[in-house]
């Protein structure tokens, strides 16, 4: 049996979750996923759910790991004992709920990024010791957390798998700089089916240069600085459509930049669409950018999304930040500074360029096809194996 702990904020990059998921199923009976969204609803004086949670509570007051874990928070304050009982409640409504499974059975569970989600499977194996523990890391839950706390959040896991190799690299230097034995680390890239773009048609715009960015709304991925280079674009005469596929807490500022720009007919904030809304918009578009800068102490790791514009056939231009130059290195797509004043020539040298544009998304499709199917190679797949036969 294996559980999947999965974010609550949804975004259009979380196809990586379901394919995730949809491995698990080829190999476990039992597939159950929890998602966090509706957690806070969990009250600890509700019916059988009270003595579940008392009991774990018990359990953990006297356990020094429970109390190192929450420790390592990056904020030692109120909000760190509130986040510590929310866990803890979600942990033990879980094992409430399958307890009887959680002590017979083998069971593994699954957090997908190493924040909330790994807490609450942390707190989960202290009540039942029992489970084997795995975990997705991604990139800004692991690049400016503290190193404690990933250790903390680590030293009981299982597998780590690590979406790009230069986070593999980061997860090994934090443990052997603490002179610690990392655990077992799996580079992974996010899965991408090609499938998915199989029955979408290009239905393109004559004379207009179709751009997309698919991303949330926040300052990492540097969507300011897209509309920086529109506004160059469009005093330039270029003809262009740019769509921001995405949402998130810099909606408002977005759209007071693009009326202070002038840019109202040219950039388009679309909101979340639908997984094949976002593919069809993907495949009718010319280049795909994602500015990512490192911001608010996070930084992207390897966004899936340019993974699937890839797999797409479109070209990709985006910066040197996380593990970006691992899929776009070695002419597979264009790879920029973070703010670099040169992006609207680059982008003008790009439309001009159709065969340069046709070379580069022939060999990141390659990559992709190599490094990202949803194939019998795949390690999580092969991990899975392994712990089934445990």
């Amino acid at each position: 049996m294996i559980i999947h702990i999965i974010p609550e904020s949804p975004t259009n990059s979380q196809s990586f979750v379901f394919a995730d998921i949809k491995q698990s199923k080829k190999v476990f009976s039992t597939v159950i996923v929890v998602p966090l969204k509706g957690a806070e609803r969990y009250s600890p004086f509700s019916g059988r759910f009270t003595h579940i949670f008392l009991l774990s509570f018990l359990r953990l007051v006297f356990n020094m790991q429970s109390w190192r874990l929450m420790k390592s928070q990056e904020k030692k304050n109120i909000r760190v004992v509130i986040k510590f009982f929310y866990s803890l409640m979600f942990a033990s409504k879980i094992f409430d709920q399958y307890q009887t499974l959680l002590i017979e059975r083998n069971v593994v569970v699954h957090s997908h990024f190493l924040s909330t989600g790994l807490e609450i499977a942390n707190l989960l194996k202290l009540i039942a010791p029992g489970i084997t523990l795995i975990a997705t890391a991604h990139g800004s839950d692991v690049y400016f957390a503290k190193s404690i706390r990933v250790i903390e959040l680590t030293k009981r896991l299982d597998s780590v798998v690590c979406a790009s190799r230069s986070l593999l690299s980061l997860m090994k230097s934090i443990h052997e700089d603490n002179n610690l034995i990392p655990p077992n680390l799996i580079l992974r890239y996010c899965r991408v089916e090609n499938s998915d773009f199989s029955d979408i048609e290009g239905n393109g715009l004559d004379g207009v240069f179709k751009m997309i960015t698919i991303a949330r709304y926040h300052p990492q991925k540097g969507l300011i600085h897209n509309l920086e280079v529109a506004r160059c674009l469009a005093e330039l005469d270029f003809k262009f459509r740019w769509l921001f596929i995405g949402d998130g807490p810099q909606r408002l500022e977005l759209e007071e930049k693009i009326s202070e720009f002038g840019l109202e007919e040219m950039v388009v904030l679309t909101g979340f669409l639908s997984r094949h809304e976002t593919f069809e918009q993907l495949a009718n578009s010319d280049l795909m950018v994602l500015l990512s800068i490192v911001a608010d102490k996070s930084s992207d790791g390897l966004p899936v999304s340019i993974l699937e514009a890839m797999a797409a056939g479109v070209l990709v231009l985006s910066t040197q930040v996380g593990g970006i130059p691992e899929a776009l290195g070695d002419n597979r797509g264009i790879l920029v500074e973070p703010l670099d004043g040169m992006i609207p020539e680059i982008v003008r040298s790009i439309a001009k360029d159709s065969a340069d544009r046709t070379k580069k998304t022939e060999a990141a499709k390659h990559w992709v096809l190599q490094n990202c199917s949803m194939d019998s190679s795949d390690p999580l797949l092969i991990r899975y194996l392994e712990l089934e036969e445990i």
